[in-house]
């Protein structure tokens, strides 16, 4: 259980939240709420049985003190072993992690929102994003922009007060009938692990808002915007 790529993916998650309910179909919530996830272990291996972590870090921290070891969940416990070694690691129980987690239906009714655009979003770009939020501090926005039939995705500072206006802007292959300037938190950027993902901007007509959506064979994550 728990093979190295799903301990890697486990790792990617840790940005998001430290706590977590790991599953075949597992999903994820920051403190805030405004970053929803939901991730496909299954895909990674078929024997994930589910139980929790209240320190995900740590618990990958003393999995890396062995090499190659075999992990079993038996009862409260994960034991991990290799040839000379074994440690034994306590869950924790599942009620305690209820603000971790989601309810997947939230997230699959958000996805199959109609959108209004979609594009492609490469680890090249989205690398080139986080570099550039490290790089302009006062950023706090990562707008994605349609205008006249283009789009544009720009780091840039949301707040007008802020002295420096500095931003970081790239064309995105792709064309919305709709003209837009949407704000996502860049801090929740920053949170997911740099892959690449279709980016799906759903629109709810009845309530005039928007989400955004990125999503992978393995990951599928929901931002709301900023206020």
């Amino acid at each position: 259980m728990l093979n190295k790529k799903t301990q890697q993916v486990l790792k990617s998650l840790l940005g998001v939240n430290n706590s977590m309910i790991v599953s075949k179909d597992m999903t994820v919530v920051d403190e805030f709420k405004t970053l929803l996830g939901k991730v496909n272990l299954g895909l990674l291996e078929d024997d994930i049985k589910e139980f929790g972590l209240y320190d995900a870090g740590g618990f990958l921290n003393a999995v890396s003190l062995l090499d190659d070891p075999t992990i079993e969940l038996e009862e409260n416990l994960l034991k991990i072993k290799d040839q000379n070694t074994s440690i034994e690691y306590v869950i924790t129980d599942l009620s305690a992690l209820e603000d971790c987690v989601v309810d997947p239906e939230i997230i699959e009714t958000t996805q199959n929102a109609s959108s209004v655009l979609d594009f492609e979003l490469t680890q090249e770009v989205l690398d080139k994003i986080k570099k550039a939020s490290s790089v302009f501090k006062t950023s706090d926005a990562l707008y994605i922009i349609s205008s006249g039939g283009k789009t544009t995705l720009k780091v840039a500072t949301k707040e007008s007060f802020v002295s420096s206006r500095n931003s970081f802007s790239i064309s995105i292959d792709a064309s919305s009938e709709k003209d837009f300037e949407l704000p996502i938190p860049l801090e929740n950027i920053m949170k997911i692990p740099s892959v690449g993902y279709t980016v799906s901007l759903k629109y709810n007509q009845d309530r005039d808002a928007y989400r955004v959506v990125l999503s992978n064979e393995i990951y599928t994550f929901v931002f709301t915007l900023l206020d």
